[in-house]
């Protein structure tokens, strides 16, 4: 467990470091979709999984900034990071974080389809549609 400035510096950290990712996802998302506000047109334009590109980057990079802060805040507390630190209080929490991110991407999509005339054709734009989501690197 972590002291109270060690806990004060990691909470601080990380809500700082989501609040730079939500703000990077919103100007990606909109790069990416080309500032096209209707989500089948811009998925004619840059295709399907390409539109998922700024969630990928935003989950990958909500975990790392997780394990980072963590990892700080133990070498601030004088704490050594040990494998028993990891696995029994960064890998839930990380596990917890990619969980709800996932499932909010998920539920937004379920949500999109539900309210189209039409389903989206998963082949749509089949040469774009190769690109993996990237680890987070920034």
């Amino acid at each position: 467990m972590l002291s109270g400035e060690s806990s004060v510096y990691f909470a601080t950290y990380f809500r700082r470091k989501r609040n730079a990712l939500l703000k990077q996802r919103e100007i990606n998302r909109k790069t990416v979709s080309r500032n096209i506000i209707n989500f089948d047109e811009a998925v004619k334009v840059v295709g399907y999984l390409n539109m998922f590109q700024p969630d990928c980057d935003f989950i990958s990079g909500m975990a790392q900034a997780h394990a980072e802060a963590a990892q700080t805040a133990y070498e601030l507390d004088g704490q050594p990071l040990t494998q028993q630190i990891i696995d029994t209080e960064i890998i839930p929490e990380v596990e917890k974080i990619l969980a709800q991110s996932v499932g909010g991407v998920i539920a937004r999509e379920k949500g999109r389809r539900d309210t189209s005339d039409q389903p989206v054709d998963p082949l749509l734009s089949a040469a774009t549609a190769h690109q993996p989501c990237r680890p987070f690197a920034g």
